[in-house]
């Protein structure tokens, strides 16, 4: 199978659910499944990297899975790729609650990742608006978990 976990947290950044998502990536790569995780980052280079590898994607789907990967990967060298589909904000401050704003660049990737690489499943994690997971499911064309 041809899995994508979307996370809508910053990837490098510390949190429970990149954690849980590392593991379950690597758990299923190392089954034999075909795994990529997007996620937003922190590092431009990374997004610009990461375009790169998703536009080349649309003509050769399966060389998003290889080995030729050179950028950051989910649970150490030989684990899934891990695309930086836009850059991270932080979270506004303030005395009340406010929601964490998406940053604009997250459509775009998203939707070249997911209409140009026929995935079998399309595992999105904290899929609330506004973030990567609710953009993701906004895009998706295969199952959604």
């Amino acid at each position: 199978m041809s899995i994508v976990q979307v996370s809508p947290h910053p990837w490098g950044a510390t949190h429970e659910v990149n954690e849980f998502v590392e593991r379950v990536s690597a758990g299923l790569a190392a089954r034999g499944h075909r795994v990529v995780v997007a996620a937003p980052s922190g590092s431009r280079a990374a997004v610009r990297e990461s375009r790169r590898a998703i536009l080349a994607a649309r003509d050769r789907p399966a060389a998003l899975f290889g080995r030729a990967w050179k950028g950051e990967r989910a649970g150490g060298d030989g684990g899934p790729p891990v695309l930086a589909v836009g850059s991270s904000l932080s979270m506004p401050r303030g005395p009340g609650p406010r929601t964490a704003p998406v940053p604009i660049d997250l459509s775009r990737p998203l939707e070249d990742l997911l209409g140009g690489v026929e995935f079998d499943v399309v595992h999105v994690h904290d899929p609330f608006a506004p973030s990567a997971s609710a953009v993701a499911l906004r895009h998706s064309r295969s199952l959604n978990v």
